[in-house]
């Protein structure tokens, strides 16, 4: 936990969640996760249709003889095919919308928290990062490592929560997860880039 003496660990009493909005951030949390979540339960649905679909011609095509039987095969062979990109398409859109949350929330908290919260003389903790340029001390886009910084933002944002001592308040996979994520979009945009540019 931060020490006592700075103001951060003086918020008041209230849920995580809540002291979020303590900190005044640029954009609406929420409003972007309904949004997430009527796309998902839009995709879930069309995913369900689908399966639907896709199980009703293999019954037809297992019942029907000759001409039909060949008909109701390739249709059948036509919905597989066309589930797998589906779900490509679905699983890229839900990484394309959740990765950039997260990257927004985490950003802009922690710019918040140290321009809120802490000035240049007065670091939270004695850790290394904070021997930067201030500009940078808060962005959680790089991480700082004998002395020199690159841009990690999943290794930049563990190393804000070691920095501030506040760990102990994150899920305990918060690492895999943002492995998972982030690694996820920026493979994918690098193959749309691929196959946009065919280089």
């Amino acid at each position: 936990m931060i020490e006592d003496n700075h103001s951060l660990a003086k918020l008041p009493d209230l849920e995580p969640r809540d002291n979020l909005y303590l900190l005044k951030l640029d954009f609406d949390i929420d409003a972007q996760l309904r949004a997430i979540r009527t796309l998902l339960a839009q995709h879930h649905t069309a995913n369900k249709d689908l399966n639907s679909d896709i199980a009703k011609t293999e019954g037809i095509a297992r019942k029907a003889q000759g001409t039909q039987n060949y008909h109701a095969t390739e249709e059948w062979v036509d919905l597989l095919h066309h589930s797998v990109y589906q779900d490509a398409a679905h699983s890229m859109a839900a990484v394309g919308m959740l990765a950039p949350l997260f990257e927004t929330i985490f950003h802009q908290i922690f710019q918040k928290i140290g321009s809120e919260f802490f000035s240049e003389s007065a670091l939270p903790t004695t850790h290394s990062r904070w021997n930067t340029a201030n500009s940078m001390q808060w962005n959680c886009h790089y991480v700082f490592e004998g002395g020199i910084s690159r841009k990690d933002i999943v290794k930049g944002i563990l190393q804000l929560n070691e920095a501030l001592k506040i760990n102990d308040m994150m899920p305990a996979d918060l690492k895999t997860v943002l492995n998972a994520l982030f690694g996820y979009r920026n493979r994918m945009l690098e193959l749309a880039w691929v196959v946009w540019t065919g280089r």
